[in-house]
């Protein structure tokens, strides 16, 4: 039973599902569910135990929700420390959250024309630790 004062991955879904569709602009959205996600880093309990399903030999990246018309997704990243991801782009908005522990990002930008799709040549630009209970937003992860 959840407790009173929790908020659920559920609600947490239903409430974005309503944000995305109430606001046209990618900014709006992002302003309103930032303090929606802000609420369920702090109701850890009400997160089902699955979605913070490790593995041994890669980062995992568990799928908590994607509606029928795939307007958005609902991703739970999970790392062992050390594990890192490819450098990649989000192609798209993407509001991330840490639950526990801390990720480090370092954001990259391309100097190369992009001609050649199979290589890129490419400039850290930045780099950030971020901790327990930290939410931010992001458009792209690549700054032209």
């Amino acid at each position: 039973m959840m407790q009173t004062g929790q908020y659920s991955t559920s609600q947490f879904a239903r409430d974005v599902d309503t944000c995305v569709r109430k606001y046209p602009n990618e900014s709006e959205v992002l302003r309103q569910i930032k303090p929606l996600l802000e609420k369920l880093i702090r109701s850890l309990r009400s997160v089902p135990a699955e979605a913070f399903s490790p593995r041994k030999d890669r980062f995992a990246m568990n799928l908590i929700h994607v509606p029928s018309d795939e307007m958005f997704s609902i991703i739970r990243g999970v790392w062992h420390p050390g594990q890192t991801t490819p450098i990649h782009d989000h192609l798209t908005w993407a509001l991330i959250g840490v639950h526990d522990g801390e990720e480090r990002e370092a954001l990259f930008r391309r100097t190369d024309d992009g001609s050649n799709p199979k290589i890129a040549k490419i400039e850290k630009v930045s780099e950030k630790i971020n901790t327990k209970g930290w939410s931010d937003s992001s458009r792209s992860s690549w700054h032209p």
